[in-house]
């Protein structure tokens, strides 16, 4: 067995893995001198139960790792080791990132890739993209290679990931421009660190691949047909949304483009799409309030649309089996129907009704839910009493909200007539909504 390979067990199979990276990388840069010991302990037990029987070089490569926290006899680590946590990555695990990225990676990637072309305005673009062979023997080699990557991305430091940009970009957008959703969700996780680490946006501006990124992180927002597809599509709208703001200036036309055409073309079509895919939506739903934070105004263009998607959203009835999903989804929906209010005021009155109607229509399902909720406490102990009384005062405001801008701005009579049917209609559930 080879240092590659041995390092790529590691990272496969390890705390060091990209779904467990939590318990040991991320504890470096938390300043929790506990949680560095925790992990440290718990790599400790790893290799103490690896050592018997897996390679020594796999066992020499994960003491190398855990070297730093163990490099002096007992020693405590104490709050006054500030200096500690900023030693950068390849100080710290005694290893050359680059070196590994050059020696380890790139060979790979090159051997199991081919020269796309491209052009797009006028101009012609290349990338590599994965080239798959006759057998499987591709897959290990790409599996292993991109767990390495994924290691190196996530320990490097922001100008450690400048300096070895050229190193890096070309394999993640391999990744994503990949037909196997593994590999594109591990290539989008990938890329949105990278933007949130880069501290100079000129690096991504300077390599000339933002627009690259951009066509293929919108290509994977289209996504949106399985269940399978929510962690990409969750990675991908934060990397997207992180790369317009990183390389687009404030107040730019193509800023405000890029926005526009996520929302009109990825959110409001994709709450179609979505049908009763619940997690999906929940994704979705989650990306309007940070895209009508950067549009502003613009977003009245796409107030039907949204108003429609959001109050059907609040009127989706409490099942017993998947409340707490459906909890959530009326929590982020009333949340995203306060910001439109907030920022569309003046064309709310229009939607008065609609809005209303979904309010009430939420507001009444809660208090039948917790009904049945009081009476299953008793044998179930279940308690989620927390959440529903979270949704009920965000309704409520919500409503006050309503009211102010249609009734105490605009001098609507049409929200109090309606109040007063549903008034009429059910007193007790409803007075406490409207008081």
């Amino acid at each position: 067995m080879n240092y590659t390979d041995a390092l790529s067990e590691i990272i496969t199979n390890s705390l060091l893995a990209l779904e467990a990276r939590h318990d040991y990388v991320d504890s470096w840069s938390t300043n929790n001198p506990d949680l560095i010991i925790q992990a440290t302990q718990k790599l400790n037990e790893y290799v103490n139960a690896w050592s018997s029987n897996n390679s020594d070089l796999i066992i020499q490569t994960i003491r190398k790792l855990n070297e730093l926290a163990n490099n002096t006899p007992n020693r405590t680590i104490n709050t006054s080791d500030s200096n500690i946590f900023n030693i950068p990555a390849t100080q710290k695990y005694n290893a050359n990132l680059s070196e590994i990225l050059e020696n380890s990676v790139k060979p790979i990637f090159l051997k199991h890739s081919k020269i796309h072309t491209e052009k797009r305005e006028g101009k012609t673009f290349s990338k590599r993209v994965l080239n798959y062979g006759e057998n499987d023997l591709w897959r290990g080699e790409i599996s292993h290679a991109v767990y390495i990557l994924c290691w190196c991305v996530l320990l490097m430091k922001g100008s450690e990931i400048e300096s070895t940009i050229g190193l890096i970009i070309p394999p993640i957008l391999s990744l994503i421009d990949d037909y196997d959703i593994r590999f594109k969700t591990q290539g989008v996780i990938m890329l949105n660190h990278l933007l949130k680490k880069v501290k100079k946006p000129e690096i991504i501006q300077r390599s000339g691949l933002s627009d690259v990124f951009y066509d293929a992180l919108l290509n994977c927002l289209s996504y949106q047909q399985e269940i399978i597809h929510v962690s990409l599509l969750q990675s991908s709208y934060s990397a997207i949304i992180e790369l317009i703001s990183t390389v687009e200036s404030m107040e730019s036309e193509s800023r405000y483009l890029k926005y526009e055409k996520i929302l009109s073309q990825h959110i409001i079509k994709g709450f179609i799409y979505a049908g009763d895919k619940l997690v999906i939506k929940q994704v979705l739903l989650d990306q309007v309030i940070p895209l009508v934070n950067e549009l502003g105004i613009i977003v009245v263009k796409y107030l039907k649309d949204l108003i429609k998607h959001l109050c059907s959203t609040l009127e989706i009835p409490l099942i017993v089996s998947n409340r707490d999903e459906i909890l959530n989804l009326h929590l982020t929906a009333s949340k995203g129907i306060e910001k439109l209010i907030t920022k569309c005021w003046p064309r709310i009155s229009q939607y008065e009704g609609v809005i209303l109607k979904s309010i009430a229509t939420s507001y009444y399902n809660i208090n039948n839910l917790n009904q049945f909720k009081q009476s299953e406490q008793k044998d179930n102990n279940i308690d989620d009493v927390d959440n529903i009384e979270i949704l009920k005062n965000t309704l409520k405001k919500l409503y006050q909200l309503l009211k102010l801008v249609c009734i105490n701005i605009n001098n609507s009579k049409i929200l109090e007539n309606d109040v007063k049917a549903l008034l009429n209609f059910d007193y007790e559930i409803f007075k406490l909504l409207f008081k």
